[in-house]
């Protein structure tokens, strides 16, 4: 899966910048200890504006209901975006998944 993201309007410190995603799996089973499972982690922001490849490991490679948010982190705490709901298919006739949206824009949760 590829996220591109673009940042959020007039933000200028793009190239020093990094983002946070949140992935969250809305289809996580009554027996996981982290419900709903939750992985958040630190990109750069040039890296999501460029097409960032996540890992499938971000998704405990789980198929399903998801949905991603994003927030600059550094320099300073953004807000979070909307929630952007998605799909996730795996195995070996799921085509390349690309998520083109724009993540990085406040909203709610």
């Amino acid at each position: 899966m590829q996220i591109n993201a673009a940042p959020p309007a007039g933000f200028k410190d793009i190239n020093t910048a990094n983002a946070m995603l949140e992935f969250t799996w809305l289809d996580t089973p009554a027996t996981y200890k982290q419900r709903p499972y939750v992985n958040a982690f630190p990109v750069a922001l040039t890296k999501l504006m460029g097409g960032y490849a996540v890992p499938v490991q971000v998704t405990a490679g789980q198929a399903g209901n998801w949905q991603v948010r994003a927030r600059v982190y550094q320099p300073a705490n953004g807000a979070w975006s909307a929630a952007v709901p998605f799909v996730l298919s795996l195995g070996p006739s799921a085509a390349q998944k690309s998520l083109t949206t724009n993540p990085m824009q406040p909203g709610k949760r």
